[in-house]
């Protein structure tokens, strides 16, 4: 948004998002951090990075680990694509969607960086994890979850996995993920 802010306003931001009693105060914190930093990477605010790597893998409440995912997404680089890729692989619930959304928005981000080596290594590392967790995962309200994050990471090649699971499918929630995915 353009506004400068100094090292103690990002210190604050931190101390709200891992220790404020109110939950909307943390999740705001977080939401906050990852616009602040969006598209930084690793050179983003090494504190803003521990807070919202912690918040996401550890935070009070599921909806601010969650909005970490978002934020980590927003701001990408490798320390977060490693969180968000570790939480996507191992875990199909809702912090495992929410990761995936996170990557999702981090490969997207590196759909125009192809001529850096790093950056198109990293989205094809991302991309493969995606079409893998969204074909491995058997609970049709997480699948929807993953189904959204192929849509947002743009993945030319995941619109025939989507197809075949649309087809097979006779979940009317998934097949409506599924469809605003492929739109």
């Amino acid at each position: 948004n353009g506004i400068q802010v100094g090292d103690d306003f990002v210190k604050i931001l931190c101390r709200a998002a891992r220790r404020d009693r109110v939950a909307h105060i943390r999740r705001s914190s977080v939401i906050a951090l990852g616009t602040m930093f969006e598209g930084k990477g690793d050179s983003a605010h090494p504190e803003a990075l521990k807070t919202l790597r912690q918040q996401f893998l550890k935070g009070k409440g599921n909806m601010s680990q969650n909005y970490s995912a978002i934020a980590l997404g927003k701001i990408g680089g490798e320390t977060a694509f490693k969180s968000l890729q570790g939480v996507a692989t191992k875990e199909r619930t809702q912090r495992g969607a929410y990761a995936t959304i996170g990557l999702a928005m981090l490969c997207d981000k590196l759909r125009d960086k192809k001529d850096d080596e790093s950056a198109a290594s990293m989205r094809i590392r991302g991309l493969s994890t995606l079409r893998a967790v969204f074909k491995r995962c058997k609970n049709p309200q997480i699948k929807g979850g993953f189904a959204i994050a192929l849509g947002i990471a743009r993945d030319s090649e995941a619109g025939p996995i989507l197809l075949e699971a649309m087809k097979k499918t006779q979940t009317v929630g998934l097949r409506g993920y599924i469809a605003v995915a492929l739109g």
